[in-house]
């Protein structure tokens, strides 16, 4: 593989990885988040080039050495306090598995919402 594949390739794990997140499903929503136009991120995408001030200035609360360290093998996604963990970095690089995880987390959150509702149901039941 040549340096200006694997800098692309870098590049698009580094951008799925903010999307995931942040919980963006599209480059236009990272785009935003990041304060650039959908075509410099598109640009960057294609030359396999970063603005790293951009990242550093707009992305609070991220952990830099996992979003920068292409070699993680586990990731930790915070959805709500809870901890998720990703075994293959190499899924990020492809936009269906960040699309997927992103439904999946969303998922996720709506069955959670639905136990603490029945949770309720249940008690205001006992205590009749």
């Amino acid at each position: 593989m040549n340096d200006s594949n694997k800098n692309s390739r870098n590049v698009n794990l580094i951008f799925n990885k903010l999307k995931v997140a942040y919980e963006l499903s599209t480059d236009a929503e990272l785009a935003k988040k990041l304060e650039i136009k959908p075509s410099t991120l598109s640009m960057h995408r294609k030359r396999g080039t970063i603005d790293i001030n951009s990242i550093l200035n707009t992305c609070k609360g991220i952990d830099f050495n996992w979003l920068f360290d292409h070699n993680k093998k586990l990731i930790e996604l915070h959805n709500e306090g809870h901890s998720e963990a990703a075994e293959n970095t190499e899924m990020f690089a492809q936009g269906d598995f960040v699309n997927e995880l992103l439904s999946l987390r969303k998922r996720i959150g709506t069955l959670e919402n639905e136990i603490v509702a029945l949770q309720k149901r249940l008690a205001s039941k006992s205590r009749y």
